[in-house]
């Protein structure tokens, strides 16, 4: 059971209830106390990195096309908030919950996420990176400034994962692209993860170019109430472990620039 009440004009993210079980017996049911919190806003603003490569595409490079996506660690319900830039490159994400939110992005051709930041505290007001922990926000707060830069050149990779001699693939396995370089151990945009599919195959888009150590590892069972799985690079302990985890590895793959491997076989090999 919720609340909900909506904004009056665009500056009025409006507020909701958090959710409340209410059972029912036969009977009505009175006296239920619903209290709103004020819900909140994400705004900021797209850049293309100046410098990387243009690859050759029929699509038109425009920051409008891509999406800024606001998730919600912890949560029990889909929290998944998404909007479209201006041509500017200014988004607002508005009617959040308050709790700790990672922002992504919906990109399209070769490009790939390479910096988020927030303005730091005064007078210096020096960019943060809030990549690697995420941020907070409060009821009712509007956070401005964020700043997400997108750099074109990506790769793509696409392959199969094929077991070990005498070993099986777990029923459910995912792929890890962990950056070999020790100067990008702790980017969380470096790294990329996804799941393997039935038949082994498996794909990774809108990789940064660099070199990267490749890991297939048992992904963890669905017993998250959360509603997308969290992935592992958004916690530093977790980066930290499959850093170490496939360096030990070794198997290492270097991703040039608008580069698209469509054919890699990578060995699984149980630990």
């Amino acid at each position: 059971m919720i609340a909900e009440r909506r904004g009056s004009d665009e500056e009025d993210n409006g507020s909701a209830s958090p959710p409340r079980r209410v059972t029912i017996k036969g009977a009505d049911v009175t006296g239920v106390e619903m209290r709103l919190i004020s819900l909140s806003s994400i705004s900021g603003r797209l850049v293309l990195a100046e410098g990387t490569p243009h690859c050759q595409s029929q699509y038109r490079k425009q920051l409008s096309y891509i999406s800024p996506i606001a998730h919600r660690e912890g949560a029990t319900k889909p929290a998944e908030v998404q909007g479209r830039p201006n041509e500017q490159g200014e988004f607002t994400l508005r009617k959040l919950e308050a709790g700790s939110y990672r922002l992504e992005a919906r990109l399209y051709n070769e490009w790939y996420l390479l910096a988020i930041t927030q303005p730091g505290p005064a007078p210096a007001n020096r960019p943060v990176d809030v990549s690697r922990r995420g941020f907070t926000l409060r009821p009712g707060e509007r956070k401005t400034g964020l700043i997400m830069t997108v750099a074109e050149g990506a790769a793509l990779l696409v392959g199969r994962v094929i077991p070990a001699e005498g070993a099986r693939l777990p029923t459910r396995l995912s792929v890890h692209l962990v950056p070999a370089e020790p100067a990008s151990a702790d980017d969380a945009l470096r790294y990329a993860e996804t799941a393997v599919r039935s038949d082994g195959s498996f794909g990774v888009s809108h990789v940064a170019p660099g070199r990267y150590w490749l890991l297939a590892r048992p992904a963890p069972d669905a017993e998250s109430t959360e509603a997308q799985p969290r992935p592992a690079a958004w916690s530093a302990e977790s980066r930290a472990k499959l850093w170490r985890e496939a360096g030990a590895a070794k198997v290492e793959i270097e991703l040039q620039a608008c580069q698209r491997v469509t054919d890699y076989v990578l060995r699984y090999e149980p630990r």
